[in-house]
């Protein structure tokens, strides 16, 4: 134990992990009255994500998760993975566990690609959770997060209320939102859930502290479940997560609860931590908690302690960017606390072992992501930092999750606004004190005991497991939980039930489940669904063998080759794969398998025919139910295709698809030539093809380009191109260097363009 930290036990032994599907469930009772639980809806301003994309987005397509670009890759296989390398500076735990690849893979899910920047007036519905302390709202339709949970006697907000909900591509399937307290559970995958932007199941749980709010959803990607059971009692939040997972096959699991608060430069995280695993500079590095120097060399020390211009890292004003992974000592409790300037105190208590903080920093991009994912609030209104717990101790390593078992935990949110001496201390420049002003407040009257803890952990434990039936929902979530158990009976499962804590049910008429459950209930697809474009998919092995057995029973179709076509792509078995997706085209043409045939080539030249086949057939096919969302998404594609390549012959294929394929086509919905893709295409042929300068200076600087992550590097480089050549052309010959330079200095690209995603500078933005 370090000199000055306080010594506490932790609140509980190490959990073992004893099963492997995660469920939220939302409880709340009250000493004084139980709490009340409504249906209602809260104002906001909202830029809706579009559905889900439509054309299939293979694993050797990916690269980085968050930000990432919108380059088009060809060939197959699995791609290059991107593993976990930790600088040796770290100590093992760091190691153990550690990814071998961090990309995200998409499928079974659709990618959500596509989203708006309308920033209208909306009216979000909730479940609205109220004691006379607190009130809570949480959301079913986006991942079942807390949009804001109000403290009414010091009328404050304890998360970061975003008015509005502005998607960013920082998501494992793209669109993200920021604010509020989210659940981010995957199997073994990095990064904001597949389910951020998607709906979860709500339920109402009887217990004898009152009703308990339960959200959770079935994982399609490992076939587990998640679930959170979330309990205010007098003014404090528990909340009780839990994975479980009901296969035969031990698994790896990934679990962040990411909490959102608003944020000052002179906003303060403390934490028993002594030393910090940090990524604001290269490769993750070991330097000590709270002062460090935040360069390459982690462990230099700078000035002794006694000098006042040490940099303390606690206060988030000295803080370029970056993720915190806090480690602290096994024998100290485990908690992150937020400290607001004026010493309004948000204590995040549980027994985990990883703790971590992010900020954006107080550099340009910081800012602009900031101010772009709050929809423009004024007076940095929009500012947060995310204050993060979960199993593992950073988010690039895993942890064990053994079949046919359950792992569950507590945690628990108190706040306080203390007194002036107390804030003195939470706000000192001496860390230690600090910490023992934190222990005074949590361990004191209006604190939370070590004792009520354990009462409150073997609460929660106990409703759990406590059964969901029908009449228990509040709101319905996806329909893939009630299909899986249906698979699970075709399987002569014993128990098709994954669990009683979850209920699931579906649509038989839902066109993006129906294929499958005729699968299951019919042994082949029906008719009608052999008529139209599929607009859901599976890669399980065990999926491949329903697929399989049906045709070998009832013999081979189109979308039966389609559908094991893509599931041989997404495993990297390229050969396979063609043959497959050609036999589709042989049963029955169709401008999925030409798509994918595209993306199985090498070379442009030889992917451009078989894309354009697929838009012809796409543009054509006026009575495909799906047929605007598969030209929207084929339209983003291929320009983006063309938009990239290297060879300035594309230049003029871009042109000529833009103007004469997608802006003559007939019955071209608008949102398709609205995309991103499309709008920076247009200005890409503006620049270099057509040479209208003006024209591409005036898109860039009116268009908000809500999907642009990183890619805002490019953004920034057409604004460069287009004024340069400008005027190279007004005087008649190639600019200097320094006439460049200059250019460059007298037009720095507008606010709206912003800056590439997590980059650590941006001129232009401030």
């Amino acid at each position: 134990m370090q000199p000055g930290f306080s010594a506490m036990r932790p609140y509980l032994g190490k959990v073992l992990v004893v099963a492997a599907a995660l469920t939220v469930t939302l409880v709340m009772a009250a000493q004084g009255s139980k709490p009340t639980i409504t249906k209602t809806a809260i104002n906001i301003i909202d830029s809706p994500v579009l559905p889900g994309n439509i054309l299939p987005q293979f694993m050797f397509m990916q690269g980085a998760v968050e930000g990432a670009t919108g380059n088009v890759a060809l060939g197959g296989g699995r791609g290059t993975p991107r593993p976990f390398n930790p600088d040796d500076s770290n100590g093992p735990d760091i190691f153990e566990g550690g990814m071998e690849d961090m990309r995200s893979p998409q499928l079974p899910y659709l990618t959500q690609d596509q989203w708006t920047c309308d920033r209208k007036p909306a009216q979000l519905p909730v479940v609205q959770v109220e004691n006379e302390f607190l009130k809570m709202n949480v959301v079913p339709s986006i991942n079942g997060k807390i949009w804001n949970l109000f403290d009414k006697k010091n009328n404050r907000e304890m998360f970061f209320n975003n008015p509005a909900h502005q998607p960013a591509n920082i998501g494992a399937l793209k669109a993200w939102a920021s604010g509020g307290c989210e659940w981010n559970w995957s199997p073994g995958i990095i990064g904001h859930s597949a389910f951020s932007e998607s709906p979860v199941w709500v339920a109402r749980v009887q217990s004898d502290r009152g009703d308990v709010v339960r959200v959770y959803e079935f994982d399609r990607y490992n076939m587990t479940v998640w679930q959170v059971d979330m309990l205010i009692e007098d003014d404090v939040l528990w909340v009780h997560p839990r994975i479980i997972n009901p296969t035969p096959v031990d698994l790896r699991g990934y679990w962040w609860t990411c909490v959102a608060h608003h944020v000052t430069p002179a906003s303060r995280v403390i934490s028993p931590a002594t030393h910090v695993a940090e990524t604001s500079s290269g490769p993750i590095r070991d330097a000590p908690w709270p002062f460090m120097a935040e360069t390459l060399n982690t462990s230099f020390s700078g000035l002794p302690p006694d000098y006042i211009w040490r940099q303390d890292h606690s206060y988030l004003g000295n803080i370029i960017w970056g993720d915190f992974f806090l480690r602290i000592p096994d024998e100290l409790d485990k908690y992150i606390m937020h400290v607001e300037e004026d010493g309004y105190s948000v204590y995040h208590g549980h027994t985990l072992n990883g703790t971590k903080f992010f900020t954006w920093g107080q550099s340009g991009p910081g800012r602009f992501m900031q101010d772009f994912l709050s929809a423009n609030a004024p007076d940095r209104a929009g500012d947060y930092a995310e204050l993060q717990v979960g199993p593992a101790p950073t988010q690039m390593q895993t942890w064990p999750l053994p079949k046919n078992s359950k792992f569950e935990w507590t945690e628990f949110f108190k706040a306080w606004m203390p007194d002036a001496k107390t804030i003195s201390r939470l706000r000192g420049r001496d860390y230690d004190d600090a910490l023992r002003a934190t222990d005074s407040l949590i361990n004191g009257p209006n604190g939370v005991s070590k004792q009520k803890f354990v009462e409150m952990d073997t609460f929660m434990k106990s409703i759990a497991s406590k059964e969901v039936k029908p009449g228990d929902i509040i709101s319905q979530g996806m329909p893939w939980g009630a299909l899986n158990e249906m698979l699970r009976a075709w399987y002569n499962e014993p128990t098709p039930r994954m669990t009683p804590s979850a209920y699931f049910s579906l649509n038989a008429g839902d066109w993006e489940v129906r294929p499958w459950f005729e699968l299951l209930q019919g042994g082949t697809f029906s008719a009608e669904t052999l008529k139209r474009l599929p607009i859901s998919f599976q890669v399980h092995d065990l999926w491949r063998k329903v697929i399989t057995d049906s045709a070998n029973k009832y013999g081979m179709t189109w979308l039966h080759a389609l559908h094991l076509g893509i599931i041989a792509m997404e495993n990297g078995f390229v050969a396979e794969a063609r043959a497959l997706f050609e036999q589709s085209n042989k049963l029955k043409a169709n401008p999925v398998a030409y798509r994918n045939l595209a993306l199985l080539t090498k070379t442009a030249d030889d992917a451009y025919p078989y894309f354009m086949k697929a838009w012809n057939m796409a543009v054509n096919n006026q009575e495909e139910p799906s047929r605007d969302r598969l030209v929207m998404n084929l339209a983003a594609e291929i320009a983006m295709f063309l938009q990239t390549q290297s060879d300035p012959k594309w230049r003029a294929v871009l042109a000529d698809f833009i103007i004469n394929r997608l802006d003559k086509a007939p019955n071209i919905p608008d949102r398709a030539k609205r995309t991103d893709q499309i709008i920076t295409s247009r200005i890409y042929v503006a620049i270099y093809v057509t040479r209208d300068f003006d024209y591409a200076i005036s898109m860039l600087k009116s268009e908000c380009f809500p999907t642009y992550g990183k890619g805002r590097k490019d953004l920034i480089n057409f604004w460069n191109d287009a004024h340069i050549l400008k005027e190279a052309q007004r005087i008649g010959r190639p600019l200097t260097r320094l006439e460049q330079r200059n250019v460059r200095v007298n037009n720095f690209p507008p606010r709206n363009i912003g800056c590439p995603y997590a980059d650590t500078y941006c001129p232009n933005y401030w």
